[in-house]
């Protein structure tokens, strides 16, 4: 296999894969990825390791999670104490709502947005109150009746939020969320705990936005650390000998300010398992240490 040996040196034993059709779709897309980055080698090396390099730098372990909704996609590590009686918004419902609804029944109050859905999920939680709008810039929302902000959001929510009131935020919409993702740092009660997807993180699939995304994850890590970090491996992933990097990642960030009161000295060897797709061997995300 000469091809995937350069673009993989030393690093996988595609041996070792499962035989699917899954995996073999995913080998083709890393081979695409591969190929649209050789036309910028150098600028796509720096923009992924960028990305890593703000990540990484963020991330602590000292926080206890726990897993709410699924074990595969849809399912996000928080901390324990966000998992009840706390008030949540959460964007992006689809038809995959078991995190909310496990979060409705220990007490929650949740709202939830979704514009993309023709109607509110019968099996949803009858505790979650559900709108039928979308996340969407300020100008977007001046255009497009069926998007608001999230200043917005908290105003229909009428959660009465407090300075001290904790709220938590989860999104998942598809890449849409580097339109408004600045919105959130310039709340005066900005969400404790933030479980969400970000999209578009390989070099070239943002290529007409690529300054903003970079520029608003460092605008959000002002704010937040970063207490658990995986790749979605239904993405495209691309590796080198020295990183890997999937293009749609899960984050669960904390506010800076709340590090403290969450860390447990015991919570430093705990594992946390995530795999969204188990037809699809879940490959590392960051460097990778020999």
């Amino acid at each position: 296999m000469p091809f995937f040996t350069n673009v993989f040196p030393k690093v996988l034993d595609f041996t070792t894969f499962p035989s699917s059709q899954a995996n073999v779709n995913l080998l083709i897309e890393e081979r695409n990825i591969y190929f649209k980055y050789s036309l910028d080698p150098a600028s796509a090396e720096k923009w992924n390791l960028d990305i890593i390099n703000a990540i990484n730098k963020s991330l602590v372990s000292t926080v206890s999670l726990l897993r709410i909704g699924p074990s595969n996609d849809g399912g996000y590590l928080i901390p324990r104490l966000f998992c009840q009686d706390v008030n949540w918004i959460t964007i992006g419902l689809g038809f995959n709502f078991l995190f909310e609804n496990e979060l409705a029944n220990t007490n929650c109050k949740i709202f939830t947005f979704d514009h993309t859905i023709p109607w509110r999920p019968k099996k949803l939680n009858r505790n979650v109150t559900y709108l039928p709008k979308g996340w969407g810039s300020l100008r977007e929302s001046e255009s497009n009746s069926n998007l608001v902000t999230l200043d917005t959001m908290l105003e229909i929510s009428k959660f009465n939020l407090g300075p001290s009131n904790f709220w938590g935020l989860k999104f998942d919409i598809e890449g849409n969320e580097w339109s408004c993702l600045d919105q959130i740092s310039k709340l005066s009660n900005k969400p404790a705990v933030i479980a969400c997807e970000l999209h578009g993180l390989t070099w070239g699939s943002n290529r007409y936005h690529k300054d903003d995304v970079f520029s608003k994850i460092n605008d959000l890590l002002e704010n937040y650390s970063i207490c658990f970090v995986n790749g979605n491996n239904y993405s495209p992933y691309f590796m080198t000998s020295k990183y890997g990097i999937y293009e749609v990642i899960e984050l669960t960030l904390i506010r800076k300010d709340l590090i403290e009161s969450l860390s447990n000295s015991n919570s430093e060897n705990l594992k946390y398992d995530s795999i969204n797709n188990n037809k699809i061997v879940q490959m590392p995300f960051g460097f990778f240490e020999f």
